[in-house]
């Protein structure tokens, strides 16, 4: 099944066993998947890893491409939509959060 989330920055869904759904990634975008409950494999175009979420795990999967989750027990999930920031652009924002709170660490990118 396609999700469709035309328009909508979230996104939850539920899958039973075996269940699967795939999102298209445009470019400039990116999707935060999140395992609520059960575990997900997901595979991703063009890369030759595949990611496991149990419950309680979040993964950020970046640029252009098919993501495809499947179930592989009762599954719940939520997508947020992220607008991709570049290396540079995220850079400076974390170096600008440094400077503002006088911290000596950036918190981690993205």
């Amino acid at each position: 099944m396609q999700l469709d989330w035309t328009g909508r920055p979230q996104f939850a869904g539920q899958l039973g066993q075996g269940g699967l759904d795939r999102l298209d990634l445009s470019r400039g975008s990116d999707a935060r998947i999140a395992c609520v409950r059960g575990r997900l494999w997901i595979t991703r175009e063009g890369d030759r890893e595949d990611y496991l979420l149990r419950a309680g795990e979040t993964d950020i999967f970046e640029g252009r491409g098919r993501v495809v989750l499947e179930a592989l027990e009762e599954a719940a999930f939520t997508i947020e939509r992220r607008r991709a920031r570049g290396r540079l652009r995220g850079g400076l924002e974390n170096l600008r959060e440094i400077l503002r709170s006088g911290k000596g660490r950036a918190t981690k990118y993205p």
